[in-house]
């Protein structure tokens, strides 16, 4: 069976023109962003193919059977292969990080039918390599998997991208927002934040960084306050005192802290602060 995918460039996502082919083309479109020909089982007047939806126990005709598995295991991996294309040749015009390539305005049947079968198969796809990483000096870093990647979304707030590309946060990625919305897609959250500023920070990084005026206070408070709700701050290197992060201490230490900032101060309700 031979089966073939046609990109389109269109300058308008969402535009629902991309149409089906069997031998011939057919009289119908769809919401994906390249045109399918495939040997389909086509309806008998030959105006689209047979796409019956399943019934209560997910059962289909066998020819809408076939159909949906040319759209949910056969395509996908041709359009994953396309994409790694794209982005390993710098194809002018691909714009990639637009919501368009990524099935985001799947809005027929059919549609969301294959975009759920490339979900599924991103997801999987752990060897192929599509996101470039979003920290100060990753121009030469390589590509990260979806299953490596951690997406920033449109509600990650500014500041907290800000702090966390200043900081090289490993694996974040900020120019996929659609991405960020797909299923198993991870995404930036306290948890992961945390984990960065314990593991992957040292304190002598963050106060060179301090010192050097990069990492502002209103960053450093801006990270607190995104954590200090999820989980414990005790271990985080960035407690300032005598204008030096250090690690936040556990309930056991009894150092008193100098910081003549109240908001800083009011994040450490355990601290004796003066």
């Amino acid at each position: 069976m031979v089966t073939k995918l046609a990109v389109q460039y269109h300058p308008i996502f969402g535009a629902t023109d991309s149409q089906l082919f069997s031998s011939l083309s057919l009289p119908k479109t769809t919401s994906l962003p390249f045109h399918i020909h495939a040997r389909f089982a086509i309806s008998s007047n030959r105006q689209s193919i047979v796409f019956d939806s399943p019934d209560r126990g997910e059962n289909r005709d066998p020819k809408a059977a076939f159909n949906a598995w040319i759209l949910s295991d056969v395509i996908p991996p041709l359009y994953l292969a396309t994409l790694d294309f794209l982005i390993h040749n710098h194809v002018e015009g691909c714009r990639l990080p637009d919501p368009w390539w990524w099935l985001s305005f799947s809005t027929d049947e059919i549609s969301k039918h294959l975009a759920a079968g490339f979900f599924k198969t991103l997801a999987a796809a752990t060897d192929v390599k599509l996101f470039k990483p979003g920290h100060i000096n990753s121009y030469d870093a390589p590509l990260l998997s979806f299953a490596d990647t951690v997406f920033a979304n449109v509600s990650t707030d500014v500041q907290i991208l800000q702090a966390l590309t200043i900081l090289e946060a490993p694996r974040l990625v900020m120019t996929y927002p659609a991405v960020a919305n797909l299923p198993d897609a991870k995404v930036v959250n306290p948890a992961w934040v945390k984990d960065i500023l314990l593991n992957h920070v040292s304190v002598d990084t963050v106060t060179k960084l301090y010192v050097s005026k990069a990492l502002t206070i209103d960053l450093i408070i801006a990270l607190l306050k995104y954590l200090k709700d999820g989980s414990p701050l005790v271990g985080l290197p960035l407690l300032l005192s005598s204008d030096v992060p250090i690690a936040v201490p556990g309930p056991a230490d009894e150092r008193i802290y100098l910081w003549s900032g109240d908001e800083h101060a009011q994040l450490f309700a355990s601290r004796c602060f003066l």
